[in-house]
């Protein structure tokens, strides 16, 4: 492992690496800053990779019932110098919003001229960050999540849409996000960042497993089943980390 002063910045070291790919045209592995300020090494991997895992992998769909309310989310990936980010907004606080002020990816409810639930995904991330998926950047789709905030179970079922971006962009939040935040998908895959906090449930308070992205970014909740849901399914072997 390295201090960070001892070896370059993230995109310094990870366009070096791209170039040493390019030419040997072989996987190397990569360095990534863990939240002690340390490098550690962690396992190269590539959109196409995880394309070809996602078009593998058959999801698993709940059953409907009359009072079943559908939502999708759209995990959003870029590969900027051979580093591949996942898209985070941190959502508005708001009275009565079971996940105000949380980290969550892009998405919301189903609406009835919504084409699909992919169509979902794709409306609600331009609503909310300004930022226009299209079909031919969608790489593939995972199990759904049934909602549980705070442990209480809803009829609300979510399905989750990956995505693959290679334009940069300005995003312009709309008032139901304060941030819009890229997080290294290999400081979550490889537990670098993994951690529990306590949150408060009911009258009481409990622990959570999560990403401590930075000081003001916890993944947990449904966001960090649904991540563990996507690691299972590009990661063969996998296992949940425990602190």
């Amino acid at each position: 492992m390295f201090k960070p002063d001892e070896f370059p910045g993230p995109h310094t070291k990870h366009l070096f690496a791209s170039l040493l790919r390019l030419f040997t045209n072989s996987p190397l592995p990569l360095l990534i800053r863990n939240t002690s300020g340390y490098y550690s090494h962690v396992e190269s991997r590539s959109i196409l990779d995880i394309r070809k895992s996602l078009e593998s992998h058959q999801g698993f769909q709940h059953k409907r019932d009359p009072v079943t309310r559908e939502a999708a989310v759209a995990i959003v990936l870029r590969d900027t110098f051979n580093l591949i980010e996942i898209l985070f907004i941190k959502r508005a606080k708001k009275t009565g919003d079971p996940w105000s002020g949380d980290m969550a990816f892009p998405g919301g409810h189903k609406e009835n001229f919504d084409r699909s639930l992919a169509h979902t995904a794709m409306r609600e991330t331009f609503e909310e960050t300004g930022l226009q998926l299209d079909h031919e950047e969608l790489i593939g789709s995972l199990s759904e999540q049934q909602a549980i905030p705070r442990r209480h179970r809803t009829t609300l079922l979510i399905a989750p849409y990956v995505f693959s971006i290679k334009k940069d962009f300005n995003f312009v939040p709309n008032n139901e996000v304060d941030e819009v935040v890229w997080v290294p998908l290999e400081s979550m895959l490889n537990g670098s960042i993994h951690t529990k906090e306590k949150r408060s449930v009911g009258t009481g308070e409990s622990s959570f497993d999560g990403y401590r992205a930075s000081s003001e970014h916890f993944i947990w909740g449904l966001t960090y089943r649904t991540l563990q849901t996507l690691f299972s399914v590009i990661k063969p072997g996998y296992t949940s980390p425990k602190n």
